[in-house]
């Protein structure tokens, strides 16, 4: 018994005597941070509230015909399904860049550009895992 004792502070000295250097902690904000960007998560979520703020600009008018692509130095992508509907969107094109600059002032949006393309149904911006197959 007498020796395990000496065992044990002898184990307790040698570990008092190590040189252990303690990180501080971080706070838990910029390690968050950190993953969010490493896996693009902040552009995922950017882009369903661009999307949605963008749904909200335009209202009913275009209901389907057009779909947020991103913000690019300064300017919010749209593409538009349509070059009549795209005649239309630009003569409202100041109205719309007010509109989406006070649904998101910190995306800094300084002005809206229009492209003609295909639109994505809604179903292909969610899980596929989550769509139901006929047999």
């Amino acid at each position: 018994m007498e020796e395990t004792n000496r065992d044990i502070e002898n184990l307790v000295h040698s570990w008092n005597q190590r040189k252990i250097r303690i990180r501080p902690l971080q706070s838990a904000g910029p390690c968050v941070q950190k993953l969010i960007s490493k896996y693009g998560i902040s552009n995922r979520l950017g882009q369903r509230e661009m999307e949605t703020a963008w749904q909200r600009t335009i209202g009913d008018r275009w209901p389907g015909l057009t779909q947020v692509g991103g913000v690019r130095n300064g300017t919010l992508e749209v593409t538009v399904a349509h070059s009549m509907i795209l005649q239309e969107i630009i003569f409202a094109h100041d109205e719309l860049l007010t509109r989406i600059q006070e649904q998101m002032p910190q995306a800094k949006i300084k002005r809206v550009g229009f492209r003609i393309g295909p639109i994505r149904p809604i179903s292909e911006n969610r899980d596929h895992s989550q769509t139901s197959k006929d047999p």
